[in-house]
């Protein structure tokens, strides 16, 4: 088996697969890896018993990808081995493609240039997916093989078994329905590991194959989990006909081992390519304190002094420009944070499997628009619980996202100027002086009939902060419970105008924003964020920084609620739905999106999750 089909449940599991689909806006961290404080548990990912249950109802689907006409390939090559009695011998001792004598490789007694390794077809039957406590997931496949003939035959070349006078010359050749049953089942546990060197990502290792031991050997299972001797023919390939003798038995048990490890091998080094850091340009591996990343075969990253994989980053990571982010608003365009969102940190499996990621940010430099400020501390929070918290019909596939998770990013992208952006009247024609002189008749003395461009500037003095609650949307669509409430206090909008060409300052306004929000679900994988009351979103409204008008600014102070809370409707209208993108062959029908982790003594979560079910990309969704 590949373990191509393990990667691509252990990818769904950790919600990517090495890359950000949507993502297009972060570019390359030089170095290569985030070096920024995380918060563990950022993300939680979990896969129930239903969702194994429908990966494995849809298994030649899976398979298909991986193994086109449910095949694959696994090479065995030449090796020479001692065994009592019998001496030197050499396993798979084929020589050239095609070749039919000793003089281009075959049977000559040697492991050389012209032996190349021989091709073993593994045809599956099936395959079943299933979690293995406290860290694995375990793969049972039955295949069938049919290897034909692997040559085999002893260095000596007057060995004592054919009276001195010739090699022994053997071919053996396995086929899983020779005897009965007429197929192998073998179970692959992939063991999910964090490693500690490598700031407690995610990787992957094989922990066992079972099935692959001699039937009848100590420790191995009754048929059709081991491998039957009774399935392997061997026949006499030279003058020597003593292919059969007695003590050519362990012979016959390691070339089954051998077959055995060869598969091992080919599950390990699919899972390696998959999950191991590739080499950069030049050979260029990533390194963090503590661990070093050397070019290793195969093009795949090692660390240095232990040999070991270099896991790949399973997620998102790199630099993100704050300024691709404004749309129509202008931003620093120096100002960038870096980002990094990864499985990582804890992973378990009991009757489903639940994996972790670790998150973090970091402002490249503090911005000149806002004041600097301590980072809050990062405090440990366990994995969410999504079997606790779960609709009353179940789910598949469930995701949650951490609050203090998203208040550290929100406390970097502050600093690193997110929020200080700017709009002038080159970007909304409207916004110029004649939409501000009927409230400020004094505006019009200073700019004279004409209307002049006007800017108008945000300058956070705090982070936004997040709190997460029930979010219950009634049958309408209408915002019962918040899901999140996002607030920013002592937000500050300057106000300027055009004057004696430049941008003088008119006035200062200062508030506190509260923003409630939901989100519906539509259709089968559309998030739809709505709007809660924006009566009272606005409070503590200053006015500052007037001095070169003549009004008093008070009437604007008690304007600016009422404006936001009659916009409303219009605000709502216009938050962008997101769409869920299938995942290979299969899809995600939405059924909650709801707090999760209650906060005892309160109405708020630690958590926000969303709950799905996982259909196949070409049902249609119910």
């Amino acid at each position: 088996m590949s373990r191509r089909v393990v990667w691509w449940l252990l990818a769904l599991l950790s919600g990517c697969s090495g890359s950000c689909g949507g993502c297009g806006s972060l570019e390359p961290i030089p170095g290569g890896r985030f070096v920024g404080p995380k918060v563990d548990s950022a993300l939680t990912t979990r896969l129930t018993a239903g969702g194994y249950g429908v990966l494995n109802d849809n298994w030649q689907t899976i398979l298909s990808r991986f193994a086109p006409g449910n095949q694959l390939a696994v090479p065995l090559s030449c090796e020479v081995r001692n065994f009592t009695l019998v001496g030197n011998v050499v396993v798979a001792d084929e020589g050239t493609a095609g070749c039919t004598s000793e003089s281009c490789g075959l049977m000559d007694g040697r492991c050389d240039g012209w032996d190349q390794p021989i091709t073993i077809p593994i045809q599956f039957t099936r395959l079943a997916f299933a979690p293995k406590a406290p860290d694995q997931l375990e793969a049972t496949i039955d295949l069938s093989l049919s290897t034909g003939k692997i040559h085999v035959d002893t260095q000596s070349r007057n060995h004592y078994l054919c009276a001195f006078t010739a090699p022994l010359k053997c071919s053996f050749d396995y086929a899983s329905a020779r005897a009965s049953p007429p197929e192998n089942r073998m179970r692959v546990a992939v063991k999910l590991v964090i490693d500690q060197r490598w700031d407690k990502l995610l990787s992957f290792s094989v922990a066992s194959v079972g099935g692959s031991q001699t039937c009848g050997s100590s420790g191995a299972s009754p048929p059709p989990e081991c491998l039957d001797t009774a399935d392997l023919l061997v026949q006499a390939e030279g003058s020597c006909a003593t292919c059969n003798a007695a003590d050519w038995g362990p012979v016959k048990s390691y070339l089954l081992g051998k077959l055995a490890d060869a598969l091992k091998a080919e599950i390990q080094k699919s899972i390696d390519s998959q999950s191991c850091e590739r080499c950069g340009d030049g050979g260029a591996c990533p390194s963090i304190p503590g661990a070093q990343g050397v070019c290793g075969p195969e093009g795949l990253c090692l660390t240095a002094d232990a040999g070991t994989c270099v896991p790949k980053v399973l997620g998102l990571e790199g630099r993100l420009p704050l300024s691709k982010l404004g749309g129509a608003f202008e931003s620093d365009p120096s100002a960038a944070m870096d980002i990094h969102l990864a499985a990582g940190g804890s992973a378990t499996s009991d009757t489903g499997t639940t994996v972790a990621a670790r998150g973090g940010a970091l402002e490249l430099s503090v911005a000149e628009c806002v004041k600097p400020l301590p980072a809050p501390p990062i405090v440990g929070v366990p994995a969410a619980p999504l079997d606790a918290d779960a609709p009353d019909g179940g789910y598949d596939v469930g995701m949650a996202l951490s609050r203090q998770y998203l208040d550290h990013t929100f406390h970097r992208a502050h600093q690193a100027g997110a929020m200080c952006v700017s709009l002038t009247t080159a970007e909304v024609a409207q916004l110029n002086s004649g939409l501000f002189k009927v409230l400020l008749p004094s505006l019009g003395k200073l700019t004279g009939p004409a209307d002049v461009p006007m800017l108008v500037a945000l300058r956070p003095a705090q982070p936004p902060t997040a709190l997460f609650g029930a979010g219950k949307v009634d049958a309408n669509g209408k915002l019962v419970e918040p899901l999140v409430v996002v607030s920013v206090k002592d937000l500050s909008i300057d106000v300027y105008a055009a004057l004696d060409e430049r941008f003088a300052r008119l006035f200062t306004l200062t508030m506190d924003i509260t923003l409630p929000m939901g989100v519906g679900l539509e259709g089968c994988a559309t998030l739809a964020p709505s709007l809660g009351s924006l009566q009272g979103a606005v409070t503590n409204v200053r006015a500052s920084n007037s001095e070169i008008l003549a009004e008093d600014l008070s009437q604007l102070e008690k304007l600016v609620p009422m404006l936001v809370a009659a916009g409303e409707g219009q605000v709502g209208t216009s938050l962008a739905k997101m769409s869920l993108p299938p995942f290979g062959d299969f899809q995600l029908k939405l059924e909650a999106a709801k707090g999760i982790g209650q906060i005892p003594g309160t109405a708020r979560y630690e958590h926000l999750g969303i709950y799905a079910r996982l259909l196949m990309s070409t049902a249609v969704c119910p």
